[in-house]
């Protein structure tokens, strides 16, 4: 997709841009926080093109007059599957992260077994890079937003289809409210977040420059071994959401 296509390059050139910086295995852990912005573009910039492309699939239906099992199938996997493809780039793009640096480093120690020794170098980057995996939040909240519009209208798919009976208490009106809603958060608030997330990568790739990662060394693999733990449930969660999807018409 030429979504992911735009961002695998922007990613390529940051984590090019943290290579010529990174040149100790004591900068692997300055990189893994450097490289989270980078890695979270996977997530949150399909999140409002996805949104804004869902609002038109919605008008599209409503001018046409009709709708079934067939468009609601369609509608949920437009949105399902490039969620997944986002959380996959995530999950491969801080496996790199936390493994490139080291091994580039390994190989350079191989190849000059006594590097010169570096100066000291100032730490004001230190206090961007360690409070950076807040953004996380928006970013998770955001995504989990959109991927709630696909599951609502697959829900209203199999609910209020011709000939089955709805649930008591339930109201066609509210659904439709709260799936415009997320999508309005999606849309908007996701390209706000996608800039703030790209002014930060910039931001990061910067205060890389000046960290001692001695000091936040636990902290950073701590911080790898959640957002990959999260990752991977995610990718299990919308797997199984996009195969109950496909089943919502034959």
């Amino acid at each position: 997709m030429i979504l992911f296509a735009g961002v695998g390059i922007l990613v390529l050139a940051g984590f090019l841009a943290l290579f010529m910086i990174a040149r100790r295995p004591d900068d692997v852990p300055a990189f893994i926080l450097a490289a989270l912005p980078l890695a979270l573009l996977f997530i949150i910039v399909p999140v409002p093109v996805m949104a804004i492309q869902t609002v038109r699939a919605f008008q599209a239906v409503a001018a046409e007059g009709h709708g079934g099992a067939k468009v609601a199938r369609d509608v949920v996997l437009h949105i399902a599957r490039p969620l997944w493809l986002g959380g996959a780039g995530f999950l491969v793009t801080m496996a790199v992260a936390a493994a490139a640096p080291a091994l580039a480093a390994r190989r350079a120690t191989l190849a000059d077994p006594d590097p010169p020794a570096c100066g000291a170098r100032p730490t004001w980057g230190n206090w961007i890079l360690v409070p950076l995996p807040l953004v996380i939040v928006p970013v998770a909240a955001l995504y989990r937003a959109l991927m709630q519009v696909a599951t609502i209208t697959a829900s209203a798919a199999v609910t209020l289809a011709p000939g089955a009976r709805p649930p008591a208490g339930l109201d066609p009106s509210e659904m439709s409210r709260t799936i415009a809603a997320r999508l309005v958060v999606a849309a908007l608030g996701g390209g706000l977040v996608a800039l703030v997330v790209a002014a930060l990568a910039v931001g990061a790739l910067v205060a890389s420059r000046f960290t001692d990662s001695h000091r936040f060394a636990k902290y950073s693999w701590g911080v790898f071994a959640v957002v990959a733990v999260l990752a991977v449930w995610n990718l299990v969660d919308v797997g199984a959401s996009i195969r109950a999807f496909d089943q919502l018409a034959p």
